[in-house]
């Protein structure tokens, strides 16, 4: 049975494989650097490698030595089945050769001997199933982190949506409580010039017009109080909108966040 395979390698193995793998062309396209970077890894540590080893190594000590590259998981594993098929297919003949001879003794009459099944042949049939199923229990992952990746995706969704309609009767409150403002300083400002323009006739007239000049006073300072709390309200209205837009953006970059790592993956 083949050493699970594990990283990281030993020196000597490792610096073979750079070795190996500096020779290889690098005008090739992933696909097919990928088929003769394979049996080189094989040979050298003489076990199997999943997918997500080989692009750790990929991504780590042989990042030099390949040129930089970075397949994609399902080029991955597409090379690392077409590796084990190519081993069942180089073990197979002689299994199936030592069958036909064993038949063709029987037919004859003759003394049947056993199979002429090496160790080896069996060895690399076994290789390539233990291969082919690691590969199979690495994608079965893979769709289930993509699954859940999908499913956390879609509730951000709905958090993204429920904060946008938040943030929009958000600000309907704060425009209207912005022209209620805007409306309270014309009104202030309307009344300051009416009271100049009192003050300027009570200078002229009696002292009765400077009751009224008292009441209108009287008038500014309430409506003033009205405009302060007016204010108060407003800023405390613009600070919880703040708020809800951080809330908002945060949730956006999440979602772009989890977006990018899907496509990565």
């Amino acid at each position: 049975m083949a050493r699970p395979a594990k990283l990281p390698l030993p020196a000597d193995q490792e610096a073979e494989l750079l070795r190996r793998t500096a020779m290889i062309s690098r005008e090739l396209d992933n696909s097919s650097f990928l088929d003769q970077l394979l049996p080189q890894i094989e040979a050298i540590t003489g076990t199997t490698f999943g997918a997500g080893l080989i692009r750790q190594l990929l991504a780590g000590v042989l990042w030099d030595a390949a040129g930089g590259r970075s397949p994609a998981q399902r080029t991955v594993h597409a090379a690392v089945q077409r590796h084990a098929a190519q081993k069942c297919r180089s073990a197979s003949p002689s299994i199936l050769d030592a069958l036909v001879t064993a038949a063709e003794v029987r037919s004859e009459g003759e003394r049947p001997s056993p199979p002429a099944v090496t160790p080896d042949s069996i060895g690399m049939v076994q290789k390539a199933l233990e291969l082919a199923e690691l590969n199979r229990l690495e994608i079965e992952r893979e769709r289930k982190r993509a699954d859940m990746a999908e499913r956390e995706l879609s509730d951000l969704r709905v958090q993204l949506q429920i904060a946008l309609a938040h943030g929009s009767q958000a600000d309907a409150r704060l425009s209207a409580r912005e022209e209620a403002y805007t409306l309270l300083q014309q009104v202030n400002a309307d009344l300051r010039s009416s009271l100049q323009l009192a003050v300027d006739r009570a200078a002229r007239e009696n002292r009765q017009n400077m009751l009224r000049v008292d009441e209108m006073r009287q008038e500014a300072r309430a409506l003033e109080e009205q405009l302060r709390l007016a204010r108060v309200e407003i800023e405390e209205s613009a600070k919880k909108l703040r708020d809800e837009k951080l809330m908002s953006e945060e949730l956006r970059r999440r979602v772009n966040s989890l977006r990018d790592a899907r496509s990565i993956s």
